[in-house]
């Protein structure tokens, strides 16, 4: 059917059993509910780390089927879940709720070492951009709004991440975020004293991002 067929049959359909028969597909197909809920996450209560860390996990494990490996064909089930959730936590930045986007950034950004996927087609780096893009957004209404738990978790997250490469090991790159503190004339000290180090025990590609952010630093 097409756009306009539906809307037809909807007009016609009493509200109560379009209610019931929503409520009976939610029922039946599990993940039929996080769409649902990405589309109307104001409606349900406020969510913890560990809610959002269930149901993301959740939808990957969904995406890979009963072998638990994402192939080629099934990439499309992993990134129509995963930019359900940034889509969600855009939303969320727009109601200036930051710790939960984060949640849900952090979260999938950390997924994806452990996800079992063929990303040839760069599926993951795709989801990656986007969980950074709106990291990025994030630091910037941070800053301007002095919303320092905010951009210090983000900065600390950050940190975490360029000493220990957890994700840098996959192929995602966190280290551009610098650069928002870097811009701000923030956190200066703590990276001229971390990077030099990170740059030492680094292989050459990345201890020359980490040397051109020092040099940043340095010209400032």
């Amino acid at each position: 059917m097409n756009y306009d067929e539906i809307q037809e049959i909807l007009q016609k359909v009493e509200a109560q059993k379009l209610h019931d028969f929503v409520t009976f597909a939610l029922q039946k197909f599990p993940s039929l509910q996080t769409d649902f809920k990405n589309e109307f996450y104001e409606y349900f209560p406020q969510q913890s780390k560990e809610d959002y860390k269930r149901e993301i996990y959740h939808a990957i494990d969904l995406a890979g089927g009963s072998d638990g490996y994402i192939d080629y064909d099934e990439t499309d089930n992993y990134t129509g879940a995963m930019y359900g959730f940034t889509n969600q936590a855009s939303k969320l930045i727009e109601n200036k709720n930051y710790m939960s986007a984060l949640d849900i950034l952090e979260t999938i950004l950390i997924s994806m070492t452990t996800t079992d996927i063929d990303d040839s087609d760069g599926c993951r780096w795709d989801v990656a951009d986007d969980c950074m893009a709106n990291i990025k957004n994030i630091i910037s209404q941070a800053i301007l709004e002095n919303e320092e738990k905010v951009y210090q978790r983000i900065f600390t997250f950050l940190m975490h991440e360029a000493i220990t490469g957890e994700i840098a090991n996959y192929g995602i790159e966190t280290s551009d975020l610098f650069n928002e503190f870097i811009d701000n004339q923030m956190y200066l000290r703590e990276m001229q004293k971390e990077f030099p180090k990170i740059i030492a025990k680094s292989d050459k590609y990345k201890a020359k991002i980490y040397q051109e952010l020092l040099q940043k630093i340095e010209e400032n």
